[in-house]
C-alpha cells in the first residue's frame, strides 16, 4: 500500500504530527474473519487531537468514515469501502 500525507491528498494541515493515510488498504487484514475488499483510505490515530483533526477533515471534505476497533464481529463487503477507515 502507498502512504501519503494528508496535506498533499485531502488538504489537511498538520501541525504537531503528520497523519499518514494509506490508499487501497485491504480490509481483510483488519478483521478477525479475514474477508473484505479494499478501503479507499485508511489511517491510524495516536491521540485525541489526531482523531479530532481527521474527523474535521472528513466533515469538511464530505468524506464518509468508519471508526474500527479491533476488527472482531465486523464484515466488510468484497467490493470494499469507498471512504476512510480509522
Amino acid at each position: 500500500t502507498k502512504s501519503f500525507k494528508t496535506s498533499k491528498r485531502i488538504g489537511m494541515q498538520t501541525s504537531v504530527s503528520e497523519i499518514i493515510f494509506q490508499k487501497n488498504k485491504p480490509l481483510k487484514s483488519l478483521t478477525t474473519i479475514g474477508i473484505g475488499g479494499e478501503s479507499r483510505y485508511f489511517t491510524e490515530v495516536k491521540s485525541v487531537e489526531e482523531m479530532q483533526r481527521v474527523l474535521v477533515q472528513c466533515r469538511d471534505s464530505s468524506l464518509k468514515y468508519m471508526v474500527l476497533g479491533k476488527g472482531s464481529n465486523v464484515l466488510f463487503d468484497d467490493r470494499g469501502y469507498a471512504g476512510l477507515i480509522i
